[in-house]
């Protein structure tokens, strides 16, 4: 899975999966897996740290390791937490999986990307990465 840059190395402030949201920590050049409603900073490697053998760690990283992280203008790999459909704005859930922006009411939502390929809850898809946030239902495009 390819990737396109600008990314960083950031210091993991617990467990982080692959190809997930992550937010910016107190704690200088640290992230740590982003839950709802977080203020998204990027998206974590695609890859998992140890090689894909039988009792390696699936982990992008754990607490203090170091990690690559995309921001914005990036496009990079997510994995999604439900259906997503192409050019939908996508928010994290409690597990950093990007799900569908659904806003409504007075709730404020922080978008972390768009959806550049449709997929399913856990699938890994393109996506660009965008920092923004709405208040509200969105208007149809």
């Amino acid at each position: 899975m390819g990737v396109e840059e600008p990314s960083v190395t950031m210091i993991c402030g617990g467990d982080v999966n692959p190809a997930r949201f992550v937010t910016k920590s107190s704690t200088d050049h640290q992230v740590t897996q982003a839950t709802a409603d977080a203020i998204i900073f990027g998206v974590s490697q695609a890859n998992a740290r140890d090689a894909p053998i039988p009792s390696a760690s699936t982990l992008a990283g754990t607490t203090n390791d170091p990690i690559k992280v995309y921001i914005p203008p990036a496009r990079c790999y997510l994995n999604y937490g439900g259906t997503i459909t192409a050019g939908n704005e996508i928010v994290s859930n409690a597990s950093g999986q990007g799900v569908a922006l659904t806003a409504t009411g007075a709730v404020r939502e922080n978008i972390g990307a768009i959806c550049l390929e449709a997929g399913v809850s856990g699938d890994t898809r393109r996506v660009a990465l965008v920092r923004d946030a709405v208040t509200g239902a969105i208007a149809a495009s």
